[in-house]
């Protein structure tokens, strides 16, 4: 009996939409981000933003094996290293095979397991609209975090100040 292999397979697991050139809402992926965070699936660690794209990063929270096997949490590492959630509007090229350039991908990195439950693909289906696909690769080595490109926005929503209402805000006493 061998002992070679120590170190367990890990796995990248990419859910991308089935039609390549859909896009997805900021309002869909903070639905989707809200959701999964309030499951206590993954937790947000953080944001990059730009002008043309923007990447949330997660890391495993207390119930994220829930998303690749059911059951209770095995002892043992983290079902992944890190999660991307990358969308935008401009397309890139996940670097998976059979996989074209897409607006929006959803990357777990240093997976335990090669394939997500079909639970998470609904569960995304009915927030995003988005009808995912899965594809997994032998994980090599975890990717450098891009640096920002241009200058970045602020995608945040913040309430406007509202101006002087003309009609039925102000009394007279007479």
């Amino acid at each position: 009996m061998s002992t070679e292999q120590d170190e367990p397979i890990l796995y990248d697991v990419l859910l991308v939409p089935k039609a390549a050139s859909q896009r997805v809402s900021e309002q869909g992926v903070r639905a989707w981000v809200n959701y999964f965070q309030g499951m206590g699936l993954v937790r947000i660690v953080k944001e990059t933003l730009s002008e043309d794209w923007t990447e949330l990063y997660f890391e495993a929270a207390y119930a994220s094996h829930g998303m690749f096997y059911y059951g209770e949490l095995v002892a043992g590492p983290p079902v992944f290293q890190e999660m991307c959630l990358r969308f935008g509007a401009k397309s890139w090229s996940p670097d998976y095979e059979s996989v074209d350039d897409v607006y929006f991908s959803l990357e777990f990195r240093g997976c335990t397991h090669n394939r997500v439950l079909d639970e998470v693909t609904s569960r995304t289906h009915d927030i995003l609209h988005n009808n995912p696909r899965v594809v997994s690769k032998v994980h090599v080595a975890m990717r450098e975090h891009p640096k920002q490109e241009g200058v970045a926005v602020n995608k945040r929503l913040k309430r406007k100040e509202r101006g002087d209402a003309l009609i039925g805000t102000r009394t007279e006493d007479l």
